[in-house]
């Protein structure tokens, strides 16, 4: 499948958790969130964790400055509450090519 898309496949050390620094960050941040909302039924952490990953991926992250869903889909998420407040007339949502030009 790699070989068919072009992808170079690099690996890590699996015990080696300085040489994978984001991962082993988010993995952090993950079992931070999930565990503040799972703290009195543990068992149903799989149940949250969409609700986490949908926080997660529309915050803005101090490091890059935008959602990660702007860094890798270029555009914002559509949150529950964007559906049930829509913009102003003539005020649509901001792209990312409008983000941009004014940064």
């Amino acid at each position: 499948m790699c070989r068919l898309f072009g992808i170079k496949k690099t690996r890590s050390f699996l015990y080696h958790r300085q040489g994978n620094g984001q991962a082993e960050r988010f993995n952090r941040t993950l079992l931070d969130m999930l565990s503040i909302l799972v703290d009195e039924n543990p068992g149903q952490w799989d149940d949250m964790l969409p609700f986490v990953m949908l926080a997660y991926n529309s915050s803005v992250h101090e490091s890059t400055g935008v959602t990660p869903a702007i860094a890798m889909l270029g555009r914002e998420l559509r949150l529950p509450l964007d559906v049930q407040i829509r913009n102003p007339p003539g005020r649509e949502a901001q792209g990312l090519p409008d983000y941009i030009r004014e940064t």
